[in-house]
């Protein structure tokens, strides 16, 4: 599907596992005809699905993988609490210094 999609296999696993397209999948330019091309048009039909069934899709696997990590993450939180907090910890400062 990666080769497909002229996509990198990373590209497309992460897409995949994920939902999300990153910014290298997100539109295509097309020569031809002077424009960019939205991903759901471009990939729906090398994917034989509709743009719509493209953005259900998508939004499953979105779906699904905020649950999964959610659970990896009680997971952690129970099996090692201070590692967690500290993951957690970090993750605020990097925020913060993105915010300013």
């Amino acid at each position: 599907m990666a080769s497909a999609l002229a996509m990198g296999e990373e590209t497309y696993r992460h897409l995949e596992t994920t939902g999300e397209r990153g910014r290298l999948a997100r539109a295509r330019y097309d020569d031809h005809e002077d424009r960019w091309i939205a991903w759901q048009e471009w990939a729906a039909p090398l994917l034989a699905a509709t743009a719509e069934r493209l953005d259900v899709a998508e939004e499953h696997t979105r779906e699904q993988h905020r649950v999964e990590r959610e659970r990896r993450w009680q997971r952690l939180r129970l099996a090692n609490p201070e590692y967690a907090a500290r993951i957690e910890e970090l993750g605020r400062a990097g925020r913060a210094l993105r915010e300013r």
